[in-house]
């Protein structure tokens, strides 16, 4: 029962990794589609990662 319920706990991890690099990849493609200069991609990203 114990290696179910952490068979479970880790498919949950991966999950949740996979949807927050799907969230990234997202994010990323949304802001070079933008065209953005460099100064302007910079203060987003660093925005995002205070938040984060």
């Amino acid at each position: 029962m114990i290696l179910l319920i952490l068979l479970l706990f880790n498919q949950t991890d991966l999950i949740d990794n996979i949807t927050r690099t799907q969230r990234e990849i997202q994010i990323l493609n949304l802001i070079n589609g933008l065209e953005l200069s460099k100064s302007q991609m910079d203060f987003i990203l660093e925005k995002a990662q205070e938040i984060e």
